[in-house]
């Protein structure tokens, strides 16, 4: 039971990564940073903070269905 949370805990991890990833693309960081930046320090800059909202949006998902399953167990 414990090998299914955790892989079910990393997979959430991977699928959020990816759906923040895919939404932060799409916008345009050129106007954000100056004109003279260079391409590969803003697509550094995306991955890393895809990676951030990734994870703490999985880890907020996954929180919230332990905290709804425990309370449920409990009643």
């Amino acid at each position: 039971m414990n090998v299914v949370q955790e892989l079910t805990r990393i997979f959430s991890h991977l699928i959020f990564i990816y759906l923040s990833f895919n939404i932060l693309s799409k916008l345009d960081f050129n106007k954000i940073f100056k004109s003279h930046t260079d391409y590969r320090i803003i697509q550094l800059f995306v991955i890393f903070l895809s990676v951030s909202i990734g994870f703490l949006t999985s880890n907020f998902l996954l929180e919230v269905l332990d905290f709804s399953r425990d309370i449920f167990t409990h009643i």
